[in-house]
């Protein structure tokens, strides 16, 4: 299986300051993974590394074979769609006209080839919602309506900053479901979250954000033992 993402050697971190020993990694079509950490521990950045938008302080991020550094934002968008840990949320904007907004890297000729909105808002449990006001959604539906942006985005990888947040319990599993679903489809597939359960669920591996390290591991191997060495408890 050809990498989508690849990390060779990776450190990534805040302030000159390494949250972690270096990573070698890499992400297939298809593939879901879970970062799994306590508050602080770096997860989301090492998500905005991989993405770009914060350097890395060792080690090199490559999509699809080429360094993130030296890829056009325009290419970049192909190969990966974020949903982040705390969207904006643009006042006086409907659903609907946020999910166009994902179809940008879409020339004017090829928009037919972008996903539909009314699919997408249907896949995301918001059908009925493209009239809505984002501003007026509960956190865990504007939640979902980004991650409708991002779908319609098309990107071969979904990056998702603690895309389960805010949801209740249906949400959530709903949520869970959907990104078992895309990945079987074939996108990759790599989020956060608090919830072990998440991965374990949804996962196939899990990069553990233990004291010092990142390790890389089957989620089946999540254990009492695993969850006592992350999070202290």
């Amino acid at each position: 299986m050809s990498a989508l993402l690849e990390t060779q050697a990776l450190v990534s971190g805040r302030n000159a300051q390494p949250l972690h020993a270096p990573l070698d990694f890499t992400l297939g079509a298809g593939e879901c993974v879970c970062l799994l950490g306590r508050n602080g521990a770096g997860k989301s950045t090492l998500l905005q590394t991989v993405l770009g938008r914060v350097p890395a302080l060792a080690g090199a991020v490559r999509w699809a074979g080429e360094n993130v550094q030296n890829v056009p934002s325009a290419q970049l968008a192909a190969h990966v769609a974020l949903v982040p840990q705390r969207p904006i949320i643009p006042e006086g904007m409907t659903v609907e006209e946020l999910l166009k907004l994902g179809a940008f890297r879409f020339q004017k000729q090829a928009l037919q080839s972008a996903p539909k909105v009314l699919n997408v808002l249907e896949r995301v449990g918001l059908a009925g919602f493209e009239h809505r006001l984002l501003s007026a959604l509960s956190g865990g539906e504007q939640q979902r309506a980004m991650l409708g942006r991002a779908l319609m985005q098309g990107a071969g990888t979904l990056v998702l900053d603690e895309p389960t947040a805010y949801l209740d319990p249906a949400q959530r599993a709903h949520t869970l479901s959907l990104i078992e679903t895309i990945c079987a489809e074939g996108t990759a597939v790599l989020f956060s979250s608090h919830h072990p359960e998440d991965a374990t669920r949804a996962a196939q591996r899990v990069l553990a954000f233990l004291p010092g390290e990142i390790r890389v591991m089957d989620a089946s191997a999540v254990d009492a033992a695993t969850l006592r060495a992350l999070y202290g408890a």
